[in-house]
């Protein structure tokens, strides 16, 4: 405890008078022994007993009330060191400002500042307030930290000019990582050696050196309190982790009444049956005052497609339609209208557009004799489409062919019965499957099991061995698992058909993105779609863009009756409507993490350019992969949100382009409380404090920090001098009252005078 007026504590001295004066007072007569009054004597003990505990009880509230005065007269106060910067020490400040795209909103409304602008502004105010011995850093706080400087320093100038030049990044916030890093920085000192010629010692930022300069350390950190940026530091109780922290001062920049609208997710789905684009868009909605409609529009190419479509309140996903574009890769967003975050307005994807009515055919057990060849029967089902309108154009290949063809990007390969592919003809068939195309497999009596299972990746499944009897004692029929699917819809009934062999499948090794369609009666899998092209890192191929259907029975008469039912042309009809129709392929990839590009080995050095939405390139060089055989490249620098163009050789299934887009956990405005902030500091002094709120502004004075920091204790004093006053008016006051004296007694009187009678 502290006095602002310490002579005023010789009041204490005060305290003795009461007790001088009560020992003067006490009775100096001498006493005698007088027989005649020894019934008094009783009665005067008694009063002497009470006036001595009066005179005590008084004595002492006089005593109290003396000192209290006194105490209160030299006006005690204390400080909280935390926030007080003592005078006889310098200042450590590490600013830490949330960067993260959630500080982009403005609360001025559309045109107004933002709340990063407003952080800015508060840490440059604070900083030119420092004085030369002081010492400063900064630390940006998104998804991770970002160190500006790596120890604080005395160079203000710096520091100031890092701060100015700080920008928004498109990241969302994680305050956990942000702040165990500035803690560690707030215990660096900056590494002071004289400047040439000169005595004057200067600050330098020299990575190396110890701690060891008695500073008043602090962490100011400016940010909306997003829920999402402190629940690692929360929920993972972080601040255990710290050895040493400091106090820290949270400066409050959000609203709790923030209202959001943003594009949460966007979906291309594969509608080209109707010859339109089908986009579904998932509207997000924060705040009080977002239960009304919202208007979305779809942009391809830079040109609205169509007039805005309003989402009805309570609503949050509606499918926007659009014509199809032009086959290619096309550049896509939809917007929403413009609120106070605009960076959560707009999201991106791309799409590519391949197919076409062409079909290659590959039989693998040709023949001389046309009725023997494998694909006889199916060439007879194609040529009755022919005289269709926009029939498919069919090129036959032999297996020589597919080695040496290029197979370009779209329409259907059909391999009948093929018994092994070579490595170029394999990486061929790769290729038009990453490009976008489709490729119908069935199966025969040709087939290396082996071979397949090791060598082909794009099977949908693994295969196992051959099941039935060649002598076709025993026939398996065939039955429609997704009667929903584009191939069966119309009622296709394959009831009739009947196998006597075929290559029996493990369902357990399905793909993740592949599902049975049909099943022989004996539940093994007779018709699988599947998928092949996508990230290498995906042994499932979820993000893949060519089309795999497998028959696990031959396409022909030598092991069926197929061909002879009625439902095969129309069987054949269907697969090769779904297989060559055009189709939609898309890639993106979460902002700041790496796309990776995935090829042949034969692709090994081969270059790719990326060029970002901001118009700067990067040249990749593939390089062989040698656990997985594959050339691999990846991009680091997604680091914007939008559409990425990609020139690159076609086995790497890029599809032209590849989008980035934000990570929306960040446009819930939803907001800490405060309470649960400072909860999980735990025993570190922490405080939360509205953004202008005057309490350990460093930009104001020492004194009038000091005095808005301590406490008071003079007027609690005095009040409690007043009460003891009180307290010992009313103890005279009952210790003097006059007691009443009870009537004599006459119980003797009237006995006597009873006995007389």
């Amino acid at each position: 405890m502290i006095f602002t007026a310490p002579l005023m504590l010789l009041g204490l001295l005060a305290v003795a008078a009461p007790v001088v004066i009560h020992l003067l007072d006490r009775s100096r007569s001498k006493t005698l022994d007088w027989p005649a009054l020894r019934f008094l004597q009783a009665a005067r003990r008694e009063s002497n007993r009470r006036s001595k505990l009066k005179n005590v009880l008084v004595l002492i509230a006089r005593c109290l009330m003396l000192a209290l005065v006194a105490l209160a007269m030299a006006k005690p106060y204390t400080t909280h060191q935390e926030w007080t910067k003592p005078l006889d020490l310098p200042t450590t400040v590490v600013f830490v400002l949330d960067n993260s795209y959630s500080m982009g909103y403005r609360e001025g409304g559309t045109t107004g500042g933002t709340r990063f602008d407003r952080a800015k502004a508060m840490a440059l105010e604070q900083l030119a307030a420092l004085k030369l011995e002081d010492e400063a850093a900064l630390v940006l706080a998104n998804e991770q930290a970002v160190v500006l400087l790596d120890r604080p320093t005395r160079d203000h100038e710096q520091v100031r000019k890092l701060i100015q030049e700080a920008k928004l990044s498109s990241r969302g916030t994680d305050l956990g990582s942000a702040l165990v890093t500035a803690f560690a920085v707030a215990r660096l000192d900056a590494v002071v050696t004289p400047a040439p010629g000169d005595s004057t010692p200067s600050a330098t930022t020299a990575p190396a050196g110890a701690t060891g300069r008695n500073a008043w350390r602090q962490l100011a950190v400016f940010t909306d309190l997003q829920q999402a940026g402190w629940a690692s530091f929360i929920n993972d109780k972080l601040i255990e982790r710290v050895a040493d922290p400091v106090p820290v001062t949270v400066y409050d920049l959000g609203s709790p009444d923030s209202t959001n609208r943003y594009v949460r997710q966007t979906t291309v789905q594969d509608g080209t049956l109707d010859d339109q684009l089908h986009v579904e868009v998932e509207v997000g909605r924060t705040g009080p005052s977002t239960a009304g409609g919202v208007d979305v529009t779809l942009w391809i190419d830079g040109k609205k497609a169509g007039a805005p479509t309003p989402v009805p309140p309570g609503l949050d996903k509606i499918t926007l339609l659009a014509p199809m574009p032009a086959p290619g890769v096309h550049a896509c967003s939809i917007e929403v209208e413009e609120d106070r975050l605009p960076a959560d307005d707009r999201a991106h994807f791309s799409i590519r557009l391949t197919g076409g009515s062409r079909l290659l055919v590959v039989d693998g057990n040709p023949s001389s004799v046309p009725a023997l060849s494998e694909t006889f029967f199916l060439n007879s089902a194609l040529s009755q489409l022919q005289s269709r309108v926009n029939a498919p154009t069919i090129q036959r290949l032999s297996l020589t062919d597919l080695a040496s063809s290029d197979l370009g990007s779209g329409g259907c390969l059909i391999l009948c019965n093929v018994a092994r592919l070579d490595g170029s003809a394999l990486n061929r068939v790769e290729n038009f499957l990453r490009a976008g195309g489709s490729v119908f497999i069935s199966l025969g009596d040709q087939v290396d099991i082996g071979h397949y299972n090791r060598d082909w990746l794009f099977l949908p499944l693994k295969l196992d061995k051959p099941m039935g009897d060649p002598a076709r004692t025993r026939a398996y029929s065939a039955v429609v698992s997704a009667d929903q699917h584009p191939i069966f819809l119309g009622g296709l009934d394959l009831s009739a058909t009947r196998y006597f062999t075929f290559t029996g499948s493990d369902p357990t090794t399905l793909k993740s993105n592949a599902r049975v369609l049909a099943r022989f009666s004996n539940e093994s899998p007779m018709l699988v779609e599947g998928a092949f092209g996508g990230d290498g890192n995906d042994p499932d191929n979820t993000a893949a863009t060519g089309r795999v259907l497998l028959l696990t029975g031959a396409i022909d008469a030598d092991a069926s009756n197929f061909p002879y039912r009625r439902a095969f042309l129309p069987f054949i009809d269907q697969v090769v409507a779904y297989m060559t129709r055009q189709r939609l392929t898309s890639r993106s990839v979460a902002l700041g993490r790496p796309m990776r590009f995935t090829g042949p080995g034969t692709l090994d050095r081969k270059t790719l350019v990326v060029t970002a939405p901001d118009g700067t390139t990067q040249t990749l060089t593939a390089a062989l992969d040698g656990k997985s055989g594959h050339a691999v490249a990846e991009y680091r620098q997604t680091t914007l949100p939008g559409v990425y163009r990609v020139q690159a050789d076609e086995g790497f299934g890029v599809g032209g382009a590849f989008t980035v887009n934000l990570d929306t956990r960040e446009s819930l405005l939803t907001r800490s409380e405060p309470a649960e902030v400072l909860r999980a500091f735990g025993a570190v002094k922490a405080r939360v404090l509205a953004a202008g709120a005057a309490a350990g502004d460093w930009a104001r004075s020492d004194e009038a920090r000091a005095a808005e920091q301590r406490t008071e204790y003079w007027p609690w004093l005095l009040l409690a001098a007043f009460l003891v006053f009180m307290a010992e008016t009313a103890l005279a006051n009952i210790f003097t009252r006059r007691r009443a004296v009870p009537a004599p007694a006459t119980q003797y009187l009237d006995a006597t005078r009873r006995a007389a009678l």
